[in-house]
């Protein structure tokens, strides 16, 4: 919840340990160990695979548009996150 819109960025204790011996070996499982952005469309996303993949220590930013004539028109960024 820290790295969501008004939180201050940091991590929980003992979450760097946490990722070298558990959670990047859940990503490499998943196939997610080189991802570097995570994009959702279409529909809306629900909140609690917004927070699994954040558990992760993986962002899914949103993007909205109309592919049939504009493309992308807006993307949410990692800084206003809040779910």
């Amino acid at each position: 919840k820290n790295c969501q819109l008004g939180g201050d960025g940091s991590y929980p204790l003992g979450y760097g340990l946490a990722d070298a011996l558990v959670l990047s070996k859940v990503k490499e499982n998943l196939g997610l160990d080189k991802c570097k952005v995570g994009i959702t469309g279409a529909a809306p996303i629900r909140v609690d695979t917004l927070e699994y993949f954040a558990s992760l220590g993986l962002q899914i930013n949103e993007c909205y548009g109309m592919s049939e004539c504009a493309g992308a028109c807006t993307f949410s960024l990692d800084e206003a996150h809040a779910w």
